[in-house]
């Protein structure tokens, strides 16, 4: 049972909309649901830069170990503007690199090569009619193309380093997927192939995930397989929330239970090497019914942030770095990946829908306590005040907080802040966080 209760009031007055808090005697409270308390969330930070990259999405993003930085190529505004630049991020600002490398693309395949130290990109596309089947590499300081000839032409393939512990360490990159060109209908290819940095092959394995495209896909390193997560087919009839991982010889397709993310297309899954998880951000869950003629989407079960630890989901934020304030229903395809020079994720740019719009945001992550909304490091009753900002208005609480994120207040993972989240708030803030 709840002893106690929370008494918020709020005044308006017609020219400030100032507000009139009064906070009631609260004891002895629990957690009434113990997925509530949840413990570690990843909030997500908008950041800005002085100087950044125009807003675009099928943009890609890898993180260069040997040189220590973000590196992001390519990308599209949709609307006749395709990109063929680089850019650098050092955890503050964008820089553009002043150098020439694949022609203008978007929709591309990229991953990150730690044996051989280079940044692999595969295909993408200029325009609808327009799609490449190229190799290039980034070695830090050129682009070189290194294969004119591989797997079919395509766009939204998933490319993954193989890595050097598993059974084909050292043997380069996995490709799975994408949407074919138009000599092949645009259909979802489900072909995996391996790039060796010098030839293009296929596997054939025993066993394989459906056709589809616009899923993703990362080395899990603690594993030593490259694990791969949801797409969409040809169609746009479904999306998927299967989790497969590439063991060299067979895909193995992991058994659901327990807690469990929803379907998505154009998300990120990303290792984690801080934490040693996969974790799961953002996407697109949308589907096309024949009637009554019309798209049909969810972007809570697909626009939130889930952290995969070989065993187990749980999910850590009830929105990902591209669902945030600006009255944004959703965004996706962006670029991003794992910063490990600053220890945190960065996504740049995407597709926003409600109302349409290409963003040109950074968004970063960090890791805090659920309850800690003011993002000082601690739940307590200072929280108070930036809980309330939330509940009640979210461009306020952002104006006041604007390196911190609304939903460490969401207790219940519904995606707001509202009066349902009030006991389990309160039950953190006594406690000193939830466990």
């Amino acid at each position: 049972m709840l002893v106690g209760f929370l008494l918020v009031t709020q005044t308006q007055k017609a020219e400030s909309m100032s507000r009139k808090i009064i906070i009631g005697y609260v004891v002895g409270l629990m957690c009434m649901v113990s997925s509530v308390c949840a413990g570690d969330r990843i909030a997500w930070i908008i950041k800005n830069p002085s100087t950044k990259p125009p807003g675009r999405v099928g943009a890609r993003m890898v993180f260069d170990q040997a040189r220590d930085q973000v590196i992001m190529f390519g990308g599209t505004t949709q609307i006749g503007t395709v990109y063929d630049d680089t850019w650098t991020w050092d955890g503050s600002n964008w820089t553009k690199l002043n150098v020439s490398g694949p022609v203008k693309r978007a929709y591309h395949s990229m991953a990150y090569d730690s044996y051989r130290q280079v940044s692999v990109v595969f295909g993408g596309a200029q325009t609808g009619a327009m799609m490449f089947h190229d190799t290039w590499e980034w070695n830090g300081s050129q682009w070189t193309q290194v294969a004119t000839t591989g797997p079919l032409s395509r766009t939204f393939s998933s490319l993954a380093y193989m890595g050097l512990d598993g059974p084909r360490g050292g043997l380069g990159e996995v490709l799975f997927g994408g949407q074919l060109d138009g000599d092949h209908d645009y259909d979802s290819a489900t072909d995996t192939q391996n790039w060796d940095g010098d030839l293009w092959s296929q596997y054939f394995p025993t066993n394989s995930p459906s056709a589809r495209y616009a899923s993703s896909m990362d080395l899990f390193e603690d594993y030593s397989y490259p694990y791969l997560f949801g797409g969409q087919d040809r169609l746009f009839t479904s999306q998927t929330n299967d989790l497969w991982y590439f063991d060299g010889g067979s895909w193995n397709q992991i058994s659901q239970s327990g807690s469990w993310p929803g379907a998505r297309s154009l998300c990120y899954f990303i290792y984690n090497p801080d934490r040693h998880t996969m974790t799961l951000f953002s996407g697109h869950n949308a589907r096309w019914i024949d009637y009554p003629f019309q798209w049909v989407e969810d972007d809570i079960t697909s626009n939130n942030t889930w952290e995969w630890d070989g065993t187990s989901w749980k999910i850590r934020n009830s929105r990902g770095p591209s669902r945030k304030a600006f009255n944004v229903k959703q965004a996706y395809d962006g670029a991003a990946c794992y910063d490990r020079h600053n220890h945190q994720f960065v996504s740049f740019g995407g597709q926003a829908t409600y109302p349409s719009s290409i963003r040109n945001l950074t968004v970063v992550s960090e890791i805090r306590q659920a309850g800690d909304v003011d993002c000082s490091g601690s739940v307590n009753f200072d929280d108070f005040d930036a809980f309330v900002e939330a509940l009640n208005s979210e461009d306020t609480y952002r104006s006041i907080y604007p390196n911190c994120d609304p939903m460490l207040g969401d207790m219940d993972f519904n995606g707001l802040v509202d009066f349902n989240d009030i006991d389990a708030f309160i039950d953190c803030i006594t406690n000193g966080g939830c466990d």
